[in-house]
């Protein structure tokens, strides 16, 4: 196996699952700030188990269009391993770096038109 393209794969999946929780913590954080600022805290006390509820649930619906933005470029990459060759690192970039800035994108888009 070639070295670079170890390091390649190595570092470009650890990458991929930081931007993974980062975009996941974000979308968490902006969940707490919308629901802080337009809830009312003595009814969001009051039902602090549905609030967490809804919580889970919008982490769920948030890991929904992530994976679906993710799972291309790890395949990519997971592809890239078996074919070793002199441009495999450069169209596999490539690839991954389309997919994650147009999802990214898709996804920014989705998220100013609907107002969330």
């Amino acid at each position: 196996m070639n070295l670079s393209l170890k390091n390649f794969y190595f570092r470009w999946t650890q990458n991929l699952i930081l931007i993974f929780v980062l975009l996941i913590f974000i979308l968490s954080i902006s969940r707490i700030i919308f629901t802080f600022y337009f809830g009312d805290p003595q009814i969001l006390i009051q039902h602090k188990h549905q609030v967490l509820q809804a919580f889970l649930l919008g982490l769920r619906f948030d890991l929904m269009p992530l994976a679906y933005i993710f799972s291309v470029p790890i395949l990519v990459l997971n592809v890239g391993w078996f074919f070793l060759g002199k441009n495999t690192i450069r169209i596999v970039r490539a690839i991954v770096l389309l997919f994650i800035s147009s999802g990214l994108f898709l996804l920014l888009a989705t998220l100013i038109v609907t107002g969330k």
